[in-house]
């Protein structure tokens, strides 16, 4: 019999991977219970990353979400139904590139979750100390730079 010397279950990238996970559908529970924003999760990530970088490029915001073109497209058509967003066509680099905005509706809509949304993530943050949180900060942002700095995904 061979004895394991190695147990991914133990590994700190398992539990990123499964706390992530489970951050996720805490995400989509949340905006599931809570109707009266007509959003979900996706679509509240979406907003804050245009409520915090106006004129974004769709492709740059694709990158920031990990999300593909094709799905953010459909997210994207939602939010432009429902008038939280505006797609621009415009040229760069002699290329089209859709640019994307709140509309009026769009941040006043992100302004109301964003404070119940603080606080919710205030509260789950609370086992920690404020110390604590910013070395846990650093210390997972040390390991994304590390996850990524021999792939081509770039996240800010």
């Amino acid at each position: 019999m061979t004895t394991k010397k190695f147990d991914f279950s133990k590994t700190l990238i398992h539990h990123l991977d499964h706390t992530a996970k489970i951050a996720r559908i805490l995400g989509v529970r949340y905006f599931d219970e809570h109707k009266e924003y007509d959003i979900t999760y996706n679509n509240f990530l979406i907003i804050e990353i245009i409520y915090s970088n106006p004129n974004i490029h769709q492709r740059d915001l694709a990158k920031l979400i990990l999300m593909g073109t094709s799905n953010l497209s459909r997210e994207l058509e939602r939010l432009e139904s429902k008038k939280l967003i505006t797609r621009t066509l415009t040229e760069k680099d002699k290329k089209r590139v859709k640019l994307l905005n709140l509309t009026p509706l769009g941040k006043e809509v992100y302004k109301k979750v964003e404070s119940a949304w603080e606080s919710y993530i205030t509260n789950l943050e609370s086992i920690y100390t404020p110390e604590e949180l910013k070395t846990f900060t650093e210390l997972l942002l040390k390991m994304k730079s590390k996850l990524t700095e021999s792939t081509d995904i770039i996240l800010d």
